[in-house]
């Protein structure tokens, strides 16, 4: 039996590092994991990094309130993350990612040709999450050789939510999983994406939208095919955005970030059709030089 105690602080940490921060623990993690830092350090670091004002006693409040937890050591006196809890944190991490049928709670996975299951979202933002979730499920049990389909209308998502879009591309990249991503428009923030995110291992195509409507999104993984539908109104408003902003400031990014938040219904279909998701590869070839062996598919 797992102790549920234990994976809950690991969780707990864990989110700190990639999740939103709202107390000084989670920045104080999120330093220590650039490299061991003294007290006098981590102050200054907070205050100029994230301009983030405290107290020196907060932050050995803080500091101790870490070490208790043994997530934090401290020899003479430099902090660092704690080893053994790094090791607990792996542990966990791979077996969730290993045995995907602990997060395959809807059974995707078991899908016979044919099969599918609709979701329903208030917003984009919330649908955007499910989708990672549902796509890294599929993506780990694909073939490594077949190559990965995704089309945006607007790549929003690098903006709204950055830290989650930059991790999937470095990932083909790193996993060497071939990418081939089309963007249905050509506005500067589209052509900006294009020239700073395209590698061997993801390829990008800006203007096309093979037939697909301004509010539809696609991705396809072997035989799996995600097809995603937002609200019209909420499309209209990402595209003035793009059209209004040929470059990102952190106005800009909390502007995108709060339209894509709003009470827009989404919905993400997952389907198994082999015959359809190699009609949406050979769409695809007609525009992106792939080498061998990433085009594992039938031809006619």
């Amino acid at each position: 039996m797992y102790n549920l105690n234990l994976e809950f602080t690991i969780w707990y940490y864990v989110n700190m590092i990639f999740g939103d921060k709202t107390r000084l623990e989670e920045y104080i993690i999120e330093l220590l994991d650039e490299g061991s830092l003294d007290g006098p350090n981590l102050l200054s670091s907070l205050e100029n990094r994230y301009n983030k004002k405290t107290t020196k006693q907060a932050v050995y409040k803080s500091l101790r309130k870490l070490r208790d937890e043994e997530v934090i050591n401290k020899t003479g006196n430099n902090y660092s993350l704690n080893r053994v809890w790094i090791q607990k944190v792996k542990s966990f991490a791979n077996r969730h990612v290993s045995e995907l049928e602990m997060n395959d709670y809807t059974g995707i996975l078991s899908f016979e040709e044919g099969d599918s299951i609709t979701y329903r979202f208030k917003n984009p933002f919330l649908m955007d999450i499910t989708w990672a979730h549902l796509f890294d499920i599929v993506l780990e049990n694909n073939n490594q050789d077949s190559v990965i389909l995704n089309h945006h209308p607007h790549e929003w998502l690098i903006l709204s939510r950055t830290d989650t879009e930059i991790f999937w591309l470095n990932h083909f990249v790193k996993a060497k999983k071939m990418m081939l991503f089309t963007i249905g428009n050509k506005t500067p923030l589209d052509k900006n994406f294009k020239k700073e995110y395209s590698s061997d291992y993801v390829k990008i195509n800006i203007g096309e939208s093979y037939g697909l409507k301004p509010n539809q999104y696609l991705s396809v993984i072997g035989d799996y095919i995600f097809e995603l539908t937002t609200d019209p109104e909420f499309e209209k408003r990402v595209d003035q955005f793009f059209n209004e902003n040929d470059y990102i400031d952190d106005i800009a990014q909390k502007q995108i970030n709060a339209i894509s938040k709003q009470k827009y219904k989404s919905k993400l279909k997952l389907s198994k059709n082999k015959k359809k998701a190699d009609a949406w590869r050979r769409k695809y070839k007609q525009d992106f030089y792939i080498p061998k062996p990433y085009y594992l598919f039938e031809e006619d």
